[in-house]
């Protein structure tokens, strides 16, 4: 299985770059399945890669954002293969399905890209990722505060969650 770059963006909004087993576990593509993904997209109308891209990150809820280092090859293989044409807008390339590629995506069994990825529990991941996401603006807010206090005490909440979600993750 070919494993895609499905968004290094963690809890805290930056980017991390190192082994990730949740990544791994959730968002595996089918070698080959980037090719039907992408023109999935495209049936929505003409894009630019990066468009593309973005359509991607927004249909997988923010767990997924694709690496150009492998949406252009994919492109360039279905621009080579008649699936897509290209047109050029102020020197970028825009990529629009062709009737072979809407031909191809009816044959080929991958209807809903995203179909596996829910069975695989990552609406889940999306829900606790979410409420993380939630709480990381308050505590950087909190973070940058000359308070002692609150910094103590927000200290004591984090600590405290920590502990209960533990406690929760051990119970079967």
């Amino acid at each position: 299985m070919e494993d895609y770059d499905f968004g290094p963006r963690h809890f805290d909004g930056h980017e991390h770059h190192h082994g990730h087993g949740w990544k791994r576990r959730f968002m595996q593509a089918r070698r080959g399945d980037m090719k039907y993904i992408i023109l999935n997209v495209l049936i929505e109308g003409p894009m630019h890669g990066y468009d593309v891209m973005r359509k991607l990150e927004e249909k997988s809820e923010g767990l997924w954002r694709p690496s150009p280092g492998s949406v252009y090859p994919t492109l360039q293989l279905l621009e080579d293969e008649d699936l897509v044409s290209i047109k050029f807008e102020n020197d970028k390339k825009v990529y629009t399905i062709t009737d072979e590629g809407r031909k191809e995506t009816e044959k080929h069994p991958l209807k809903n890209p995203w179909e596996r990825w829910e069975k695989d529990d990552v609406k889940k991941l999306v829900k606790i990722r979410s409420a993380m996401k939630d709480i990381m603006p308050a505590l950087a807010k909190i973070n940058h505060t000359d308070d002692d206090k609150k910094i103590e005490k927000a200290l004591g909440i984090i600590q405290k969650a920590s502990e209960e979600l533990s406690e929760l993750a051990e119970k079967e």
